[in-house]
């Protein structure tokens, strides 16, 4: 949790999850940032679109042929809703989630939300996605692949509005506490 959008420090960086028998290992993605061509989502502010796959997502705790992808910079297996306050309890307590920066995005001020699809991967990118009732904007792109692996990419972030959470969560369990999810991607770290 960034609790100051000024402490973000993954901007032009990256991360990865892959799967790693039924749990997720951290770790540095490869590939890079490929600018968004698809159709941009008819997303509103604070909103959720079902977003079909051409393949079934593998995830700890099930597949998926369906991600669920929030205004507010996350996406899911199933519908989490729309919340724009980034919170723990909310992040551990609902279904599972991919958060590579759960903020309050407003698409309907400026930006858009993309999908790229084809059968080796969907992309889904915030492209110049403005904050709300703040100033800025951010670009970030999760690209997902049938063989479960979830790539992030970040570009600009804004550094105004609330908080920022970033990470994986499988839903429904305990808080495991804080990590440093930046200074733990060289190193790999299975998320269970």
């Amino acid at each position: 949790m960034f609790n100051s959008p000024a402490s973000f420090d993954m901007q032009n960086g990256s991360w990865s999850l892959s799967m790693l028998g039924t749990d997720y290992l951290l770790g540095a993605a490869t590939g890079a940032y490929v600018a968004p061509t698809g159709a941009a989502l008819p997303m509103g502010d604070d909103s959720e679109i079902p977003v079909n796959l051409p393949f079934s997502l593998a995830y700890p705790g099930g597949t998926t042929s369906t991600i669920w992808v929030c205004s507010n910079g996350f996406a899911s297996p199933n519908s989490n809703g729309a919340d724009y306050t980034p919170n723990v309890a909310g992040f551990v307590g609902g279904t599972a989630r991919w958060a590579p920066a759960w903020h309050d995005f407003d698409p309907t001020s400026g930006g858009q939300v993309r999908v790229d699809s084809s059968p080796t991967e969907v992309r889904v990118t915030w492209q110049n996605v403005a904050n709300f009732a703040a100033p800025g904007t951010s670009t970030f792109q999760m690209r997902f692949q049938p063989s479960g692996r979830v790539d992030v990419y970040y570009q600009s972030m804004s550094t105004a509005g609330n908080q920022y959470l970033v990470g994986w969560t499988s839903g429904t369990t305990a808080d495991p506490g804080g990590s440093d999810t930046s200074a733990s991607i060289g190193a790999g770290v299975q998320l269970c």
